[in-house]
């Protein structure tokens, strides 16, 4: 965490500080840099793109939003299939064929940020560690491990180290995978409240052979690889691990923080889906309407306004979603097949809106034919409560 220490403001040298050059921290700086503003991003690793903690699992709508275009270079998959499997080994089978999902190689789609950032106008310092930050009366002093430097404004998007929440953080691991035998196309979610507890785990493929198989809510281990190896060799998959990552999720949903010269962005914002913890989309969003409002925030010396621009986009899903997760926490396995059994014999479909906005799918099994008098039979009374309270 930034440690705040009172030093003192020598001469701009930017006239916006990015601390973090990820989603979030990239696409601010390409937004704010198109507007004219002088940007620049401060970014502790050595090289953009790198470590890879992400899935990497979004839709070309949330592409179309962030303004890059879904070429062959930073595509390594595209989903037209997924399975949900549930404790007792039970799978359902869906099609996303309309839901225009795509795996993206997120080493080459973040260099393709820096890239388009960079043309724009904004600078990049890599391998900077950003180790005291203080606003000041005329702006924000930033210290470094190599340097003091200063900027009238800053966005921190320097990741969940930095989300206020820490209850609203949980740790997961993902594995790089390389199969050998049984190479599944699509998209795999285990649902097990024991094994697994109240996340979920994943089967992300690639190209070439390769997958990516993790779970939120544990940090790996031989507990996890136990369950992973049983799992996947029922469905047909034999594998062998090639890398292993540990990281934190950030699921405890959007903080607002309005006005002020610093504005957390992506991660350090909450600005994920509390349902999965996806943030590709929705926080480099966030970045891009906070590199929007600077022009305005510089006249006016703070950010205010970026919740209402925020809430409009997906802070108001966001909280839907924090209501979400907690019905799915209440729930048990069995009823949890209950509404798989629902939603598969509704004949509900996912489509490109649903990806990010999980509240519509919800909405299309309480307004379909008989789901709203079904659902109240297989889940708790406080829970429908809690979902109809959505809508």
């Amino acid at each position: 965490m930034v440690k705040l220490k009172l030093n003192p403001t020598s001469g701009m040298t930017s006239e916006v500080a990015i601390g973090g050059g990820s989603v979030a921290g990239l696409s601010a700086a390409r937004v704010a840099a198109a507007l004219g503003i002088d940007v620049e991003v401060i970014e502790n690793d050595m090289e953009i793109g790198m470590p890879e903690k992400c899935g990497g699992l979004i839709s070309v709508d949330g592409l179309t939003k962030l303004g890059i275009p879904p070429t062959r270079k930073i595509l390594l998959n595209t989903i037209s299939e997924g399975k949900v499997v549930l404790s007792d080994t039970s799978s359902y089978e869906f099609d996303l064929k309309k839901a225009g999902l795509v795996v993206l190689n997120r080493n080459e789609f973040d260099k393709e940020l820096a890239s388009l950032a960079v043309r724009a106008g904004a600078r990049i310092s890599i391998g900077e560690r950003i180790e005291s930050v203080q606003m000041e009366d005329e702006g924000v002093t930033i210290r470094t491990n190599k340097r003091q430097t200063s900027s009238k404004l800053m966005i921190n998007a320097m990741g969940a180290g930095y989300y206020p929440n820490k209850r609203g953080l949980i740790p997961a691991f993902q594995n790089l995978i390389a199969v050998k035998d049984g190479f599944y196309d699509g998209i795999l979610v285990f649902i097990d409240k024991v094994k697994i507890g109240d996340f979920f785990g994943w089967y992300i493929p690639l190209d070439d052979g390769f997958a990516k198989i993790g779970a939120g809510g544990r940090t790996g281990g031989q507990e996890a690889d136990r369950y992973f190896e049983s799992a996947l060799q029922a469905l047909g998959i034999r594998y062998q691990v090639i890398k292993r990552i540990n990281a934190s999720l950030v699921v405890g949903g959007y903080v607002r923080r309005d006005g002020g010269r610093i504005l957390p962005v992506g991660d350090a914002a909450g600005q994920t889906k509390p349902t999965t913890a996806g943030g590709i989309i929705t926080g480099g969003v966030g970045g891009a309407i906070a590199g929007r409002l600077a022009r305005d925030a510089l006249e006016k010396g703070d950010f205010n306004g970026y919740t209402t621009l925020y809430d409009d986009a997906y802070g108001k899903e966001l909280a839907r979603q924090v209501t979400l997760a907690q019905v799915y926490k209440m729930l048990n396995d069995k009823q949890l097949k209950g509404l798989m059994d629902l939603i598969k014999d509704e004949d509900i479909e996912m489509d490109s809106a649903d990806f990010d906005f999980h509240s519509y799918i919800i909405r299309k099994v309480l307004t379909s034919k008989v789901g709203a008098s079904l659902i109240s039979s297989i889940i708790p009374r406080l829970a429908i409560a809690r979902l109809k309270g959505l809508f």
